[in-house]
């Protein structure tokens, strides 16, 4: 869908309230312009880091009713699943516009709290719907996030290679796989987006998956 019509449905949408996914067949919520996913990413250490990533994919259809001949018709403008904002063409390395090999692919942005990801959960819609993807993680002890919370300890970098003692919330062995001191969650997390993270593209919009990318 172009961005013409994606600014319309937006205008549409100010009308509307902020309410809960009612997925009644009708994009009749501001929300359900989005889709919310729970992403996990597992530390060397065993901790799991739970996000929420928010992407600009309906999680309900748009569908008209009419009479057609004495038939009741229903059209289904927007399936449920669409993607509302893809990006076609992209700049090359000399600057000229060119086709997009993989439209559907977003820019990323990643961000981490101590405070509870879930508080956040209209505002992610909002960012995935200015064309991002948007993922919001627990760190580390907190909100759905295993492990122990070490505020900023664990957030960095490997520590080892200057810091040969425990920090003193931190009760394990120096040589534990769990220690705070090799701990870089927010490297981790980096990485697993970069590396790991996919979802299936059906680029032609044929019904066939033609690529899982990142």
């Amino acid at each position: 869908m172009n961005h013409y019509i994606f600014a319309l449905l937006i205008c549409l949408s100010l009308s509307i309230s902020l309410q809960a996914q009612n997925n009644n067949g009708q994009l009749d919520q501001l929300e359900e312009l989005g889709t919310e996913y729970k992403v996990s990413t597992r530390t060397p250490g065993g901790a799991e880091l739970v996000a929420n990533l928010y992407l600009p994919i309906t999680s309900d259809s748009m569908t008209f009713g009419t009479t057609l001949f004495g038939q009741n018709l229903t059209l289904e403008l927007i399936p449920k699943g669409t993607q509302l904002i893809v990006y076609p063409t992209m700049i090359d390395a000399l600057g000229d516009t060119v086709p997009n090999p993989n439209p559907y692919q977003l820019p990323f942005l990643l961000s981490r709290t101590p405070y509870g990801k879930d508080g956040v959960s209209q505002a992610g819609g909002l960012i995935s719907m200015m064309g991002y993807a948007f993922m919001y993680q627990d760190t580390r002890g907190r909100g759905e996030s295993g492990g122990v919370f070490m505020p900023l300890y664990s957030d960095s970098w490997d520590k080892r290679p200057y810091e040969t003692i425990n920090m003193p919330l931190d009760i394990t062995s120096p040589s534990d796989s769990s220690n705070a001191r090799k701990h870089e969650d927010g490297w981790v997390t980096y990485q697993y987006v970069l590396n790991e993270l996919r979802r299936p593209y059906d680029v032609d919009n044929d019904g066939t998956i033609d690529t899982v990318a990142p």
